[in-house]
């Protein structure tokens, strides 16, 4: 069993820090140091990290100034190589999370079946700080190898939370983490993916994430804070020879609900890129970067470099809860939370009943609804609420029949498979 050390950053988190230390105490892997990097807390978390010490020789505390999570980890991962040399693997947590009991030691084995630098949970637990219950914690997972991932383009940026990961102590030799103050985990994961180049994906290690307000997460920063992070991950992918093999995580220019935005700042991204000097090469592997330079509005930039996801997002929308409903279709909103759900009621003479009103909805949209299958629970949410439902074609060249479905048996028993071709036509 190799000695896994691992790194929290600490900042004014006391009302939290029991219980993550607690978790830890009770991993299943038992051969670990939690390396407690306090960054200039005004609170009581150091003298709580200094009892743990006291009574758990595998606690270490370390302070400093302030200076941010990403700094506060760099800390972390010096003394390890400094003054650790038994340590084989790293690991990372927040302060205010908790861990399942054997979370390191499934993540771990996971690395290992797969001979692999890096292994990453899937199973990530979210719940309110306001309400439950931390039984779930001690709750004991099997063992389970899980699978690997060739880390690609496409996915070098998927699920980048360092938390949910346990690292070699050779991948992570030459690799530190950004020191702005937002998205640091951004920068540092991607990297990691870049030299991993293969991840072990475990569904067996629960990491529990506490969502609370207040948090970093909760916040706005200013667009240089996501500029830096670029910044970070592109010198990191030009010194070790990663340009060529790998596209650049481009959605960090492009405007999110964590960044300030204003009329500067296409300006701003323009002025940054050009500072990079970036070669014809990487402008054509990175097409988002050469339309950033062109664009005479960030408008423009935005409507050119928009995924398919983020178009179908604002042209189809379906939300049906006890607070919330609304269908949007093709940008078209057909139902909206003053819109009533249920068929009408029949009219005044008792002698009539009005007939169930009719849902058209078109076979090439639930073809192309990707992962949330837009179209089959659309279908599913009109024939809950008491319409018949019918299927139609938008493409075929020949009138495709109608299928009727007035029930939510026959709806899936329909095969609606996703269609590529289709996905394509909409975008038309």
């Amino acid at each position: 069993m190799k000695p896994l050390a691992i790194i929290i950053p600490i900042y004014n988190v006391a009302q939290y820090l029991p219980e993550c230390l607690e978790s830890l105490s009770a991993q299943s892997y038992g051969e670990f140091v939690a390396i407690c990097v306090d960054d200039g807390s005004s609170d009581s978390s150091a003298q709580i990290i200094a009892e743990y010490a006291k009574r758990d020789s595998r606690f270490i505390l370390l302070t400093q100034d302030n200076q941010g999570i990403g700094a506060a980890r760099n800390t972390g991962l010096r003394y390890v190589y400094d003054a650790l040399p038994q340590v084989g693997y790293i690991g990372f947590m927040d302060p205010d999370d908790a861990v399942g009991v054997d979370y390191y030691a499934n993540l771990i084995y996971a690395l290992e079946s797969n001979a692999t630098q890096m292994a990453t949970t899937r199973d990530v637990c979210r719940f309110l700080d306001s309400s439950y219950d931390s039984a779930m914690f001690a709750l004991r997972q099997p063992r389970d190898k899980g699978i690997t991932r060739k880390v690609t383009s496409k996915n070098i940026a998927h699920k980048i939370e360092a938390p949910r990961s346990v690292f070699t102590r050779a991948l992570l030799q030459n690799l530190r983490f950004p020191t702005n103050r937002f998205a640091e985990d951004v920068g540092f994961s991607v990297c990691a993916h870049a030299l991993a180049s293969k991840v072990a994906l475990s569904k067996n290690a629960r990491y529990f994430y506490r969502v609370r307000s207040g948090s970093l997460t909760s916040t706005t920063h200013p667009p240089q804070e996501f500029f830096q992070v670029f910044g970070f991950v592109y010198e990191f992918f030009k010194r070790h020879g990663h340009l060529e093999s790998y596209r650049l995580p481009t959605d960090l220019l492009r405007p999110n609900r964590f960044a300030k935005v204003d009329s500067s700042y296409l300006a701003q991204l323009q002025e940054f890129l050009r500072s990079l000097d970036l070669s014809p090469s990487v402008l054509e592997q990175n097409k988002p970067l050469r339309l950033a330079l062109q664009a005479k509005s960030l408008d423009e930039f935005m409507a050119r470099t928009r995924s398919f996801r983020e178009w179908r997002a604002d042209k189809f929308c379906l939300h049906l809860t006890k607070n919330r409903k609304t269908i949007i279709l093709f940008g078209k909103t057909l139902l909206d939370a003053s819109m009533a759900l249920t068929p009408p009621r029949p009219t005044s003479s008792p002698s009539h009943q009005a007939s169930p009103r009719i849902a058209i909805i078109a076979k090439d949209i639930t073809e192309a609804g990707g992962g949330e299958r837009v179209g089959v629970n659309l279908a599913n949410a009109f024939i809950e609420c008491g319409f018949k439902v019918r299927v139609i074609s938008l493409f075929s060249s020949n009138n495709a029949p109608i299928y009727p479905l007035d029930s939510r048996a026959e709806l899936l028993s329909l095969s609606l498979s996703l269609s590529k071709s289709c996905a394509q036509h909409l975008t038309k």
